[in-house]
């Protein structure tokens, strides 16, 4: 077994020998970092830097029947598989010893946490060492690897932004890359004092998410009165933007019993939206909401100065969105 560090694996990932050098590609670490992953497979498919055309097995609730696929190709035709998160298989020791003994047709990636103590990987496998926290040269090479062309003003805001620390965990960098690529270079500066407010506020606009989710009134209204003048109003735009749009393709994930890609798009959500919240709602409510957004946006970058965040939400909290908006 082969273990490689988080910042050599970022250097590898883009050179297409890597992914044919093994047949198992494990990650490991405390954390599953559901947005890095969900980023890293839509470049590495993208750019066609795997060998082979990529599946996701447990995607497709397969993981009780496993073995007929990764012992058999169709035509000659090989896949990669991900297997995402195996956190949860911790008992389906009959799964764990079978991808501790792996050799078959197929390439197969998956992750476990730290604690799985007594899997033992093959020798011909790669272990990737995933920190849960990283520093400013990793921070880098990320951008480096999802955002090739970023500016070098944005890239220099980074620095701004970590400021020595080395304790910004890898899916909040991938978030900043999703940010920067949306704001314009010529409204950087004016930009950085909010979004280095995201890595210290986070635990506040989680609960001004939770509270929206859930309708809850009073709370909503109650936290958005004290944080609602620390941000400009792009930035509430692109925030509730981002919220609908992973609760809509979590719902539509959901409905295809696709509960990996559901969970990976779920992140920054409230855990209570993917386990109970998302049946209150429904797919055409919020395409609703993104389009009201995109008026906002609209009528922000043409000057207007009426309050459409208050009426957006007052709309949204008056109606019942079960029987449609």
């Amino acid at each position: 077994m082969s273990v490689i560090s988080f910042k050599k694996f970022l250097q590898s990932a883009v050179e297409e020998d890597f992914w044919k050098s093994s047949k198992i590609f494990c990650f490991k670490g405390s954390d599953f970092c559901s947005i890095f992953f969900s980023k890293l497979f839509e470049f590495l498919e993208r750019n066609q830097k795997l060998p082979y055309s990529k599946r996701s097995l447990l995607a497709e609730n397969l993981k009780n029947e496993y073995h007929s696929y990764l012992e058999q190709s169709i035509l000659g035709n090989y896949s990669f598989y991900w297997l995402g998160n195996l956190s949860e298989q911790v008992k389906n020791t009959k799964l764990l010893n079978y991808l501790s003994n792996y050799d078959g047709l197929h390439i197969i990636s998956f992750f476990i946490p730290n604690d799985f103590k007594n899997f033992k990987l093959p020798k011909n496998a790669f272990q990737i060492e995933i920190d849960s926290n990283i520093n400013i040269d990793e921070a880098k090479k990320i951008i480096a690897l999802f955002s090739p062309k970023m500016p070098d003003k944005k890239i220099a805001m980074l620095s701004k932004i970590f400021n020595g620390r080395n304790d910004i965990d890898i899916d909040s960098v991938c978030m900043l890359v999703n940010y920067f690529e949306l704001i314009n270079i010529n409204a950087l500066d004016s930009s950085f004092a909010y979004i280095a407010k995201i890595f210290g506020t986070q635990p506040v606009l989680s609960q001004l998410s939770n509270a929206f989710w859930t309708k809850n009134t009073k709370d909503f209204f109650y936290i958005w009165q004290k944080i609602e003048s620390s941000y400009p109003e792009v930035f509430w735009v692109i925030f509730w933007s981002e919220q609908v749009w992973k609760a809509y393709h979590t719902i539509l994930f959901l409905n295809q019993k696709n509960f990996v890609k559901a969970k990976q798009i779920s992140y920054g959500l409230p855990f209570s939206f993917i386990n109970k919240d998302f049946k209150n709602f429904r797919l055409v409510d919020l395409t609703y909401l993104y389009e009201s957004l995109y008026d906002i946006d609209f009528a922000i970058k043409k000057g207007s100065e009426f309050y459409s965040l208050d009426l957006f939400y007052l709309n949204y909290f008056n109606k019942n969105l079960n029987r449609g908006i």
